[in-house]
């Protein structure tokens, strides 16, 4: 069964915020940028790639498994471990709306 969600399946920065696909891209990928120097790791050009754990944070969840309904079926690269951004986004929007 299928139902219209009337909130945004995101919590914490995204709560209230209604975002086109290009703005999400744009934020998830300066989040992974940051991420990615935070830990250390040299970044040239904006990332393509998010991990669970990247996005849990980004959406505000503590837990990386809550985010498991959105890369749920998005095709897995770079050792399995990694989603492109412009698929998530993708899934996010259209789960934003309605949410099986």
């Amino acid at each position: 069964i299928c139902r219209k969600n009337t909130e945004p399946p995101m919590q914490g920065i995204w709560k209230g915020k209604k975002m086109t696909k290009q703005e999400m891209i744009r934020e998830m990928s300066q989040h992974v940028k940051k991420s990615l120097k935070e830990s250390g790791k040299s970044v040239k050009g904006s990332p393509g790639y998010i991990t669970r754990q990247q996005l849990a944070d980004y959406m505000a969840y503590s837990d990386p498994h809550s985010v498991d309904w959105v890369l749920s079926g998005l095709e897995r690269v770079k050792k399995g471990k990694h989603y492109p951004i412009t698929d998530v986004a993708e899934k996010i929007k259209e789960g934003s709306e309605t949410r099986c």
